[in-house]
């Protein structure tokens, strides 16, 4: 994986180049088949698993470049495991919420508690939490 090498050479990469549309990449890549998807999927998984063998511990406070900014590498690998995890369920291919990894609720459950107060306001939030009243427009993530 790019961003893992460029990590252990000291240069600190982007995840995406730039005019890197990730809308239009995932639309490009819609339609491809149950089989193609695996493929890809193992291919992408062998480079970095072989990436990572080549790092050693100093790499994983490195950073990389994310589209949400700066991120260590250990930020990167738990980034991606969450997409993991939710687009698992996306296939519809019966991978339900229910089945997520208690290590991956907590860790994510914590991180949208704490941004969903960005997103609407606090006093009503917290009403709604106390089951007093229905919370304000929640703005989108």
């Amino acid at each position: 994986m790019l961003l893992f090498e460029g990590a252990a050479v000291g240069e600190v990469r982007h995840l995406h180049p730039e005019g890197y549309d990730q809308d239009a990449a995932a639309a490009a890549g819609a339609g491809r088949s149950a089989d193609e998807l695996h493929g890809a999927l193992s291919t992408a998984l062998g480079r970095i698993e072989l990436a990572w063998e080549r790092c050693d511990s100093a790499v994983w406070s490195c950073e990389a470049v994310m589209s949400a900014g700066p991120r260590s590498m250990a930020q990167v690998i738990a980034h991606h495991l969450r997409n993991i995890e939710v687009h698992h369920v996306d296939l519809d291919a019966g991978y339900e919420p229910q089945d997520w990894p208690a290590e991956f609720l907590e860790s994510e459950l914590v991180k949208r508690l704490d941004d969903l107060s960005d997103r609407a306001d606090q006093r009503s939030l917290l009403a709604w939490l106390f089951d007093r009243q229905a919370p304000d427009l929640v703005r989108p993530w």
